[in-house]
Parts: structure tokens; sequence; C-alpha cells
């Protein structure tokens, strides 16, 4: 027979073992619940490496194509400055000779006439140099970074130049090209008088009035 000493004893022992079991199977739970977490973290991980690495792989493709882009657009600004710089050689040859020619004109006994047609001539010659001179300021045009030259400009006697240049044109489609000046026209200004010339030329290329 067992005394009452150790039958608790026997009791306490059996509980014991039991909290331990119950222990025991709440730390393997615990464990197994982390090693789920870890396995998932490596999981995640692997996907941000492989995400990673595709990026990256994505970055350096892109970076050799805008290299490339850059390259083959540089090589064509080159190319489009070359060009202008040939064409305007080119160009500025024989107009040298017409506005040597016209130096030459201008010291003759000319009539009236004859002398207002070779101012004409003159100044044609003028714009025309003035417009080469745009070409070869294309880049910089291009980049913003085109810089205006003022200069002192009367502006009736200099928008006449382009009146008188363009009356033949007008005459041969049967209109009168005039010019008229209000009493607020200042006689002297100061701004870029050939590029103003240039807008004023082009937009009175095609006469569509009398006036």
């Amino acid at each position: 027979m067992l005394t009452d000493r150790q039958r608790s004893v026997i009791i306490a022992l059996e509980a014991g073992e039991s909290s331990n079991r119950d222990l025991t199977a709440k730390l393997r739970r615990t464990v197994e619940s982390h090693e789920r977490d870890i396995q998932r973290l490596r999981h995640v991980e692997a996907e941000l490496l492989s995400l990673t690495t595709s990026l990256e792989h994505q970055v350096e493709d892109r970076t050799e194509a805008l290299r490339l882009a850059l390259h083959h657009a540089e090589a064509a600004t080159r190319a489009k400055s070359e060009f202008l710089a040939m064409m305007s050689h080119e160009i500025r040859t024989p107009l040298n000779g017409i506005r040597a020619t016209v130096d030459l004109l201008n010291q003759c006994d000319l009539s009236a006439q004859q002398r207002l047609h070779v101012q004409v001539v003159q100044r044609s010659g003028d714009l025309l140099l003035s417009i080469i001179n745009d070409l070869l300021d294309f880049s910089r045009i291009e980049a913003g970074k085109l810089e205006l030259a003022p200069r002192p400009f009367e502006p009736f006697r200099e928008v006449l130049s382009i009146v008188e240049l363009r009356r033949p044109l007008a005459n041969d489609r049967g209109l009168e090209l005039t010019l008229e000046a209000g009493p607020a026209l200042p006689e002297l200004v100061l701004i870029d008088g050939f590029r103003l010339l240039q807008v004023i030329g082009n937009s009175s290329r095609t006469p569509r009035s009398s006036r």
C-alpha cells in the first residue's frame, strides 16, 4: 500500500511529465513556425535577388541603348555641321563675286533707276549672307543659345529695301506693293536688324494684297 505522501509524489511527477510534454509540444510548434517563417523569408529573398538581377540587366541594356542613340545623334550633328559648313563655303564663293561686282557698279556713273536696281541687288546679297550666317548658327538655335546682335536700325529705310526687293514679284501678280509709316514709328531703334529683315522678307515672300 502506498502512503499518502507517496501518492502525492507520484501525482506530482505525473503532472510534471504532462506539463513537460505540453511545453515540449508548444516549443516544437514554435520552432516549426519559425522554420516556416525562415523558409518564407528565404523565398522572398531569392525573389528579390532575382528581381534585382533582372533590373540591373534592364538598366545595363537601357544604358547601352541610350549610349548608342547618343553616339548616333552626335554623329548626325557633326555630319549636319560639316554639311552646313561646306554649303556655306560653296555659296559664299559666288556670293562674294556678286557683292564685289555690285561694289564696282556703285563706283560707276549710274542713273537713279540703275543705282536703285544695284542697291536692290546689294541688299539681296546682304540678306543672303545673313541667311548663311543663320545656317551656321543652326546648332546654337537647337541648343537654345542663339544670341541676338542689336545694332542701330532705321525701320522705314530698312523695311523699304524689302519692299523694293519684293515689288517686282508683286507687279508680276498684278499687285501694287507699297509701304506706309505711322507717326509713332521711330527713326532709329536698337534691335537685331538682320533677323528682323529676314522675318519680314519671309512673311512678304508671297504678297496677298496691294498694301
